[in-house]
């Protein structure tokens, strides 16, 4: 295949010489941990230099084509095949019948992820059935997925070691099934939309996740399912868990028959799965059919952080704390609750540690059932134009100035800095 051309002038400074040298001298200058460290960094760079751009065509490719533009392969599933950390697969316009792929390639590096990519200005569609990913530091970017699910998951051939370093980035999901299965370590869901999906995001068993950003419209279930069964078997891990998640900045609207988020460790699980640390700030959570934010189910739930929120019209209520077994440290600040035709709020008495302040209330005298808010704000939201989904706080809002600063929570779901002005806002973003 061609390679694509890269500039191979040494940053000033910096001596492929030198470095060896150092290298060779190590054991008397320089310790395992940076010579490690410089030979890692050596074989990113040798893996740029060679950098390619495979091309896809959904007519006039080969299956034993060169890659390059004027002879592109002819699938998906061929390119994967050639892939090497660093490349682009560029898929060129058109539809992709992508069918049922399962890639356990080596995938990227840091700094040198296999990205698949579509040609600049030109609407790639794939269909089919899923791409399975079993691997490493692959990046799915700026595509149109319909009817085709993403599934990351254990990679078998590495003893269930965990796939990590995956994401999906900027593409557009319509789908009468789930769109992405995700069990991964340090992932990174971000700028997709969903619409419609059976659920959008059904994130698993892994660590410090990332969904950020999203826009999740007409789920027939959960739009974003955070919860675990050990659908897929995680042997060689006897106790496999959801820790360290980050869910910010998403749309979450219009549910059909369940909540926008859910957090459960499954019902059947032996041992029950455990969450144990997720962060939900800055999301704007509307018109989900039984509740805006629920904790349920069988598992282990505990370290719930639920942060500057705009949670509103949900006909089953804002947030439900309504586990089998106990939930525990779950904490609720600064959100704005309105519009609910049920509950604000909800717990049935098995939740330790819970701590609930400075929220807004809104259409309702309460704050809710078996909770307590230790510093209630009762009034109107003031929301900007709420029938175009615009929750931006207009002048006279009961949420400006009303919130307490966290450590946590330093900008809003636009990125401007909090707070603007002397105090922090309620809900998702700042008044300008």
């Amino acid at each position: 295949m061609k390679a694509r051309k890269r500039a191979t002038d040494e940053p000033s400074g910096f001596s492929f010489l030198r470095v060896l040298n150092q290298v060779g001298m190590g054991k008397k200058k320089m310790g395992f941990r940076q010579i490690l460290l410089i030979l890692t960094i050596l074989i990113c760079l040798v893996n740029l230099a060679v950098a390619r751009q495979i091309y896809v065509a959904p007519s006039g490719g080969r299956p034993n084509g060169n890659g390059a533009i004027d002879d592109p392969l002819d699938t998906l599933g061929h390119a994967l095949e050639q892939g090497l950390p660093g490349d682009t697969i560029v898929l060129r316009g058109g539809v992709h019948q992508a069918g049922n792929l399962w890639y356990t390639g080596q995938g990227g590096a840091p700094g040198a992820f296999l990205t698949v990519d579509r040609h600049p200005n030109e609407r790639v569609v794939v269909t089919g059935k899923r791409l399975v990913i079993e691997s490493q530091y692959v990046r799915v970017q700026n595509l149109e997925f319909r009817n085709f699910l993403i599934v990351v998951r254990h990679q078998e051939r590495n003893r269930w070691r965990y796939s990590h370093h995956i994401e999906i980035l900027y593409n557009k999901f319509s789908t009468s099934d789930v769109a992405i299965y995700f069990c991964c370590h340090d992932g990174l869901i971000q700028g997709n939309t969903f619409d419609p999906a059976y659920y959008a995001i059904y994130l698993m068993h892994g660590h410090g996740n990332v969904i950020r950003g999203n826009d999740i419209r007409n789920t027939s279930k959960y739009s974003v399912h955070i919860y675990d069964e050990d659908k897929y078997d995680s042997s060689g891990e006897p106790h496999p868990k959801i820790t360290n998640l980050l869910v910010e900045n998403n749309i979450i609207d219009g549910s059909q028959s369940r909540s926008g988020i859910v957090i459960s460790g499954g019902d059947y699980s032996e041992p029950p799965i455990e969450i144990n640390g997720v962060l939900i700030r800055n999301n704007l959570i509307l018109n989900n059919a039984t509740g805006g934010v629920t904790l349920q189910g069988d598992g282990r739930i505990k370290n719930i952080e639920v942060y500057n929120n705009t949670i509103h019209g949900n006909p089953g209520g804002g947030i439900r704390i309504d586990p089998d077994k106990r939930a525990e440290n779950i904490t609720i600040i600064n959100n704005i609750l309105s519009g609910q035709r049920s509950a604000h709020l909800y717990s049935n008495g098995d939740a330790s540690h819970l701590v609930v302040r400075k929220n807004l209330y809104w259409d309702s005298t309460s704050v809710g059932e078996g909770v307590h808010d230790s510093s209630p704000v009762m009034g109107n939201p003031r929301f900007r134009n709420p029938a175009i989904r615009d929750f931006h706080l207009a002048t006279g809002s009961a949420a400006i100035g009303k919130g307490e600063p966290l450590a946590k929570v330093t900008a809003d779901k636009d990125g401007r800095q909090r707070p603007i002005g002397s105090a922090c806002d309620l809900g998702a973003y700042e008044h300008e």
